[in-house]
């Protein structure tokens, strides 16, 4: 194991560490799964119209 591999894993056990102090057993559960992710490039009606369109074929004949 490199020193910089040695540093990380003290590091994150350090911080996990923490964490169990602070919060108990729960501030050791993943959390990743609650994150709600980024919002949309498209709004709702946006997403709608690209349902819409998707299926046709398009306006200049594509390629």
């Amino acid at each position: 194991m490199s020193r910089i591999s040695r540093v990380t894993a003290v590091t994150r056990s350090i911080a996990r560490v923490r964490r169990y102090n602070q919060l108990g057993a729960n501030g050791l559960k993943d959390k990743r799964h609650q994150h709600p992710g980024t919002q949309p490039l498209l709004s709702i009606v946006e997403q709608a119209q690209m349902k819409q369109t998707l299926p046709t074929p398009p306006a200049d004949g594509g390629l």
